[in-house]
């Protein structure tokens, strides 16, 4: 479910520590952590400046016209109809988006532009059983539109009319279809209610205005894909700057008031080759911050093309992988997207809820589904890690709850699961994660996803243990996942609970001490809970991913966090091809005839 940008190496320390014990290997859940010692955890910062209700910002002037339009609705809909909504929530966000894309030193794209959006939310019934129930076939009561550039309170409020009467219908008709439904359907095994009541937060911080040098940033980008333009074995590049600057206006019947925004900037760099074999290559590098001073410099961007033009012209030459099981080692990038992809979205509370969904960990509340060394958060508002910025910090929810930490899993035992507004039986309260992109209703979503160990060794060391692991299974070779591009994971019931993971830069690593081996053609396969019983080790070198995750509500920033872990048994299919060779003409000289 998604892709995530790569980001953030750290190091790890070359302490000696002791082995892992010979018999531990598939049995880690029960083992205890003795291979390693004590870890330090990574050092996390919260946002700068003054948290807690703001009143001291300027309240901007459309938040009257949203207002007086709440209150209006409420009133009427209370008064002339026989199903009054119990809910009603309007949202104005502005998006100001700039973006520049170059290829081979020359501009292939600038966009600059500015877009409000209006979104009505409005649900009737009550908290217990209303027109969203997705069990008995609910939904509707949710409308978003574009909405006027102007700062005109009156040309705001003609349109919030419009779209609360067809929202309002449409919750309407949505309520008496469960109802009817809910006749002919069997019992919710979590009948814990359809939205939970929250305190009401008012919370104003002043209007963000866009910045970005256009012109300098044009030229850097530009310069910065120059080197593509030489490398013969790319076939397609790119170098581009995304920037955004989102300002937020929130109300809503329950006398929540926000006023927020934020800044996001990031640079992505892209290069893909074909190989011989009709393989598509891939490497991909990013970097984000929240200010353009936080944006790498031009030493960083040729560093990162240099070493992805040579590990594609490596790529090219490299040998494929046949199927295989057996202990692998993933980086903590790799690390991090596997435990975004083939847990997080698995504890999602929404997920719990759904009949149709396969609910892997519903039921294992206060059991160990980890190695007891290992400990997993998600942490929104965490604003730096080791020093890092992560993309999937935020203050408030989608639905105007203030973010909070998570301890998902303590010692390896399952503790709580991320919830939206959507009660579950064990978490009857919303913790901050109902989450969504402009357009689509908040489901339950992962933040800042954070794996961390009780106990940990140097990474050189983490080598050692894997080449012991493959001696002790009698392997004549193991692999190093280094990159991951993202991944996905089947979370319906009508398919089978699997995963599948796409490596980008991959290390056969010989137990009888020979050079490692680039190879390519890697997919990483499996269940989600038998391969979390194969972790058997952790390195230290605490690492950052960052990015954006696609699912039911759309797109949203995140970050996965995690050291390197040795795995004692992965499974490894072949990644799909093409049947096509590569280029029939030779890439263009680089001198120019007259």
């Amino acid at each position: 479910m998604g892709a995530l940008a790569l980001l953030g190496l750290a190091c790890g320390c070359s302490t000696p520590e002791p082995a892992i014990k010979p018999d531990q290997g598939a049995r880690a859940l029960s083992a205890a952590p003795d291979w390693g010692k004590p870890a330090t955890p990574p050092t996390l910062a919260p946002r700068p400046g003054a948290d807690g209700e703001h009143k001291d910002a300027e309240r901007h002037a459309l938040m009257v016209a949203l207002e007086q339009e709440l209150e209006r609705h409420k009133k009427i809909l209370a008064e002339k109809t026989q199903l009054p909504p119990y809910f009603i929530g309007f949202t104005l966000t502005e998006v100001h988006s700039d973006a520049i894309e170059a290829s081979s030193g020359a501009l292939v794209s600038r966009t600059d532009g500015v877009n409000r959006y209006i979104e009505v939310e409005i649900r009737v019934g009550d908290y217990d059983f209303d027109n969203t129930n997705r069990n008995r076939g609910g939904g509707g009561g949710f409308a978003s539109r574009t909405g006027p550039l102007d700062d005109d309170p009156q040309a705001l409020r003609k349109m919030l009319w419009r779209i609360t009467e067809e929202t309002y219908r449409d919750a309407a008709e949505a309520y008496l279809r469960v109802k009817a439904n809910e006749q002919v359907s069997v019992e919710e095994a979590d009948d814990s209610g359809d939205f939970t009541k929250e305190e009401p937060v008012v919370y104003r911080e002043p209007w963000l205005t866009h910045e970005l040098d256009d012109k300098a940033w044009e030229d850097r980008i530009r310069t910065w894909s120059e080197p593509f333009r030489q490398a013969t074995d790319v076939l397609s590049s790119g170098v581009s700057l995304r920037a955004s600057t989102i300002n937020t206006l929130m109300i809503n019947s329950e006398g929540t008031e926000l006023q927020y925004g934020e800044r996001r900037y990031s640079i992505s760099l892209r290069a893909e080759a074909l190989a011989d074999d009709g393989m598509d290559l891939a490497r991909f590098e990013s970097a984000f911050a929240r200010s353009p001073q936080g944006l790498p410099d031009d030493q960083w961007a040729k560093d990162q093309i240099s070493t992805m033009i040579k590990d594609l012209t490596a790529l090219k030459a490299a040998p494929v992988v046949e199927p295989w099981v057996g202990p692998v080692i993933l980086s903590g990038r790799a690390a991090g997207v596997f435990f975004h992809e083939i847990f997080g979205h698995r504890i999602e509370g929404h997920r719990q809820r759904d009949e149709h969904s396969g609910q892997t960990f519903t039921s294992d509340l206060g059991k160990v589904v980890l190695p007891t060394f290992l400990s997993v958060t998600d942490d929104p508002t965490a604003y730096t890690y080791n020093g890092t910025e992560l993309s999937g910090h935020y203050r408030f929810d989608d639905e105007g709850v203030r973010a909070q930490r998570v301890g998902l899993i303590e010692d390896g035992e399952l503790q709580s699961f991320l919830t939206s507004r959507l009660p579950l039986a064990a978490v009857r309260q919303s913790n901050g994660h109902g989450r969504r992109q402009v357009g689509r209703r908040a489901v339950a979503r992962q933040g800042n996803l954070m794996v961390t160990p009780s106990h940990s060794v140097s990474y050189e060391r983490l080598r050692a243990l894997l080449v012991e692991e493959l001696e002790r299974q009698g392997k004549p070779f193991g692999y190093v996942f280094e990159d991951i591009s993202g991944g996905f994971t089947n979370t319906a019931r009508f398919s089978p609970q699997a995963f599948k993971v796409t490596p980008l830069m991959v290390y056969r690593v010989f137990a009888d001490g020979r050079p490692d081996e680039l190879v390519r053609g890697v997919d990483i396969a499996g269940t989600p809970k038998t391969v979390f019983q194969k972790i058997i080790a952790s390195a230290d070198d605490y690492q950052v991913f960052n990015g954006f995750c696609g699912a039911e509500s759309g797109w949203v920033p995140v970050s996965a966090t995690s050291p390197s872990l040795l795995v004692s048994e992965v499974e490894i299919e072949k990644k799909a091809k093409l049947n096509q060779k590569g280029p029939l003409l030779p890439a263009p000289p680089m001198e120019v005839t007259q």
